[in-house]
This record gives structure tokens, sequence and C-alpha cells, in this order.
């Protein structure tokens, strides 16, 4: 099969998908199924010192260690209400389970890949580079997030950093951390 075809294939519009989808605020957003590992809805958040504002802090989730990140927090939205339950939407980022911290989770949406359209510079107030691409469902615009985009290279080299130094105080052995020059320590 040449590249073309295979691309095609895999670019297929008719192709159901199946997305995550949930709420920040009154804003839904979505992540593909394949990227999140399951959902919490009790948790006790641990601080972690010199980390970004807009993570939380790490659970403990059966012995591994996951970074929560306050969604509304990363995109710059209002804090939620106190004494508001949360979610968290643990995902697969780059081989690192994170926690992503929102208001609620809805569903699981099946949509054709041709319903997710290209977004706008600018989306809820989100750049367009965080975005995979926006649908309409229900008469609610769905935002679809690139989760590779939405930390830098350096956010995600701190969260790599810190976990493996969590993991050593919680287990007394560390993570191999693979540096962007390519050495190995822990």
């Amino acid at each position: 099969m040449s590249e073309t075809e295979v691309l095609k294939r895999e670019l297929d519009p008719n192709e159901l998908i199946k997305l995550v989808t949930m709420g920040l605020g009154t804003e839904r957003f979505a992540v593909p199924i394949e990227e999140v590992k399951e959902i919490i809805a009790k948790y006790e958040i641990v601080p972690l010192p010199k980390m970004p504002a807009f993570i939380e802090g790490i659970i403990s989730l059966r012995g591994t260690i996951v970074p929560i990140v306050d969604m509304r927090k990363r995109f710059g939205m209002a804090a939620r209400e106190a004494g508001a339950d949360a979610k968290v939407v643990v995902v697969d980022l780059e081989g690192l389970s994170v926690g992503i911290q929102v208001d609620t989770v809805f569903q699981v949406l099946k949509i054709s890949r041709g319903e997710i359209k290209e977004p706008p510079a600018l989306v809820a107030g989100l750049k367009a580079e965080y975005l995979e691409g926006v649908a309409e469902v229900d008469g609610a615009l769905t935002v679809a997030l690139n989760l590779e985009n939405i930390f830098s290279s350096t956010e995600k080299m701190s969260l790599i950093e810190n976990i493996a130094s969590a993991e050593k105080n919680h287990t007394g052995e560390g993570r191999e951390v693979n540096t962007p020059q390519g050495e190995a320590h822990q």
C-alpha cells in the first residue's frame, strides 16, 4: 500500500472517533478516548514545591505518582467555586500519566472525523495550538484538545523531573529521566 493510500485511510472523514467530553465552566472540551486512562472523582492532592501555578500537586494512584493539572488555571479561567467538586481525567502525555482536573465529565461521544473543523485562532480564550479542532454537538461547541501542545517542552521536563523525585521519595526508587540533551539521570 502506498503512503498516500495510508494517509487517506488514516484521515478518512467518515471514520468514527470516540472523545471523552468534559466541562470547565460553560465550555466543553474533549480528548480522544485512547488518551484517557481513567476518571477519578475522589482524590487527595499533595502539593509540590517549585511547580508552575497550574500544577496542583500529585496523587498516588495505586502506587503510581500522577501530577494534577488544574485546567482552569492552565487556561487562565476563573477559579472554581469553593467547595465545588472537581473530577480528574488521567491521560497519557508522552508516556507520563497526568491528571487533568476539570469541573465535570459528560460522556463518551462518537463523531465522524469530518465533523471536527479546524480551530479558529482563538476559541474559549485558548490559542489554536492547544486545539485539535472544534465540533458542534447537540447545538453546543465542543473543543477537541491537543494534549501534546498544552505544555511547553520545559514544563514537560519539569513535570518528569518532579515526578521522578516524588517517586523516589515515595518508593525509595526514582524513574530514569531523559533530559533534552539525551543524558539519563535519576
